[in-house]
């Protein structure tokens, strides 16, 4: 059984994705890992701009999807509606100038510097300056990154980790001249989806044990698990562990660097 302080997540509240289609993300590289938060997003109510400048890769998302979320199908992780409407809020684009209307952007190409300093500065003549930028890398600086940018206050890391759905863990890092404001929208928007920010960069990567016993509790405490195993939540506290720091935002939100629910 779920815990009483449990109660329907954006999986599967109707109101809670409403509420969430309010919001425009684009994620830009329609790679592995740009489907994956792609498809996360859309399930959550989000509505998505998936940019690739190959137009080809507009033709995979809904086999992407499935292979993805078939098998969490039948551990009964997620139901049969939401692998039907896993790519209902995504719209593939071609051009950049398309992610315009994105709130925040999120890059998910390779780890390259000088790929991804073009593809930020490109964005900043594109997407008014409002709108957040954050970069998914693991390996690279932020502050590097965001030292070229002419409003480098509105970048910062956002990392969602492999492979995104059902895992509420996000790794926020803050470069040297992000603005408080960014930080706190983006967790604000990460909390409205019932995600975990917490301070990086760690670099962590789950294992296929983590990830699993995540999306179980993550099915259980959303009421939407439907399979064969015991629903009790399988103990997965301690498996993120924040890099330190300043708090991301200030005390009265009750973020802390220390914690594993940042």
């Amino acid at each position: 059984m779920a815990s009483a302080a449990s109660a329907p997540s954006a999986y599967v509240s109707d109101e809670l994705r409403r509420r969430a289609g309010a919001t425009t993300v684009a994620v830009i590289g329609a790679g592995f890992l740009g489907r994956c938060i792609a498809l996360d997003l859309s399930l959550l109510g989000v509505q998505v701009l998936l940019f690739d400048s190959n137009p080809q890769a507009a033709a995979s998302l809904a086999t992407a999807a499935y292979e993805l979320l078939n098998p969490m199908l039948h551990l009964g992780y997620v139901s049969k509606s939401m692998l039907t409407r896993a790519c209902s809020n995504v719209r593939f684009v071609s051009q950049l100038s398309a992610c315009a209307s994105a709130s925040l952007v999120i890059d998910a190409i390779p780890d390259d510097l000088q790929a991804k300093t073009a593809l930020f500065q490109s964005l900043e003549r594109l997407v008014p300056v409002a709108t957040v930028l954050a970069t998914s890398t693991i390996e690279l600086d932020v502050s590097a990154l965001q030292a070229s940018l002419q409003h480098p206050e509105r970048f910062l890391g956002v990392r969602f980790f492999h492979p995104c759905v059902l895992l509420p863990p996000v790794e926020i890092t803050v470069g040297s001249q992000t603005s408080q404001c960014t930080v706190e929208a983006v967790v604000s928007l990460l909390r409205q989806l019932h995600k975990q920010p917490h301070r990086g960069p760690t670099r962590r990567v789950l294992s296929n044990r983590e990830v699993s016993a995540l999306q179980f509790n993550t099915a259980i405490d959303g009421q939407f698990y439907h399979g064969l195993l015991e629903p009790k939540a399988v103990a997965v506290h301690g498996l993120i562990t924040p890099a330190d720091g300043p708090p991301l935002v200030d005390s009265h939100s009750g973020l802390r660097g220390s914690t594993t629910t940042l």
